[in-house]
């Protein structure tokens, strides 16, 4: 099981919860106790998905572009910082999952039974030293990965932007050129 495919969902899950929590305004103790863990949870995942995409970068840069100095030492950096966010996102889950817990009577009467009972899974699955990815795998398949208008505004313009941007340096027709050649060499030496 790919845990990196459900990590994804199961934030945006927790983030939704907290975001109703919050609405609540009852319990501003527990929405102040609370915030610091989702802080350090935004903080892991800019820091992992930022240095995913680099990777990306990285393996066209130095597959296609530029030669590295060391390509096997170039490689295990790469690999090594992202074990060491990934491992860090997965702590600052687990730790902000391990604060629901400790407050978990609270959460029962704070939030709508679906709610709960998503947070409860959540809270089974991290229950180990290392998350129960099969069985979250079965609570988040049943949960749309939602989008706030604020998130969708900035795909669509950061979508078109980049296009434009591709358009007009070229790079969207170097891309093709690139992926042709690829495939031509490859088609060759089969």
């Amino acid at each position: 099981m790919d845990a990196f495919q459900y990590l994804p969902y199961t934030i945006n899950v927790l983030n939704r919860i907290w975001k109703r929590i919050k609405l609540k305004k009852v319990r501003k103790v527990l929405v102040t106790k609370g915030q610091p863990f989702f802080d350090d949870l935004d903080s892991a995942i800019l820091t992992f998905f930022r240095d995913y995409f680099n990777a990306v970068g990285d393996y066209v840069l130095y597959s296609y572009i530029l030669e590295p100095e060391d390509p096997k030492r170039e490689a295990e950096m790469i690999i090594n910082k992202l074990k060491e966010d990934y491992e860090n996102l997965l702590n600052a889950t687990k730790n902000l999952v391990l604060f629901f817990i400790a407050h978990k009577e609270e959460l029962r009467e704070l939030l709508e039974p679906e709610d709960w009972l998503l947070l409860e899974e959540i809270m089974v699955a991290f229950e180990m030293d290392k998350p129960n990815w099969d069985f979250l795998y079965q609570v988040t398949k049943s949960v749309e990965l939602t989008q706030s208008e604020k998130q969708i505004e900035f795909e669509i313009t950061l979508n078109r932007l980049l296009e434009e941007f591709n358009h007009e340096t070229g790079a969207d027709r170097l891309m093709r050129r690139i992926m042709k050649d690829t495939k031509k060499k490859r088609l060759e030496d089969d």
